[in-house]
C-alpha cells in the first residue's frame, strides 16, 4: 500500500488515511469520543481530520498508538 500513496497527491493520500481510520473506528464500534479518550487527541480535531483530511503528525501518531493500545485490551469475540 505504501508503494501506490508514493505517485498520489498528498490530498489524496490524507483522503485515504482519514477513510480507512474511519472505516476503522466503524469496524471497531468506537466513538470519535472513546478513541479521544484512549490517544488524548480532542474530539474536535478527530471530527476536523475525517471531514478535511487535516491532522498533526502527532495527532495521528497518537490515534495510532491508541488503536493498537485498545486493539491489546479488547477481548475477542
Amino acid at each position: 500500500m505504501l508503494y501506490s500513496l508514493c505517485s498520489e497527491p498528498i490530498e489524496s493520500v490524507m483522503a485515504q488515511l482519514a477513510e480507512s481510520f474511519r472505516k476503522r473506528c466503524l469496524e471497531k464500534g468506537l466513538s470519535r469520543k472513546a478513541v479521544a479518550g484512549q490517544s488524548g487527541v480532542p474530539v474536535t480535531t478527530i471530527a476536523r481530520f475525517e471531514a478535511e483530511h487535516r491532522i498533526s503528525l502527532a495527532s495521528y501518531a497518537a490515534l495510532c498508538k491508541a488503536f493498537v493500545e485498545m486493539e491489546i485490551h479488547v477481548p475477542k469475540s
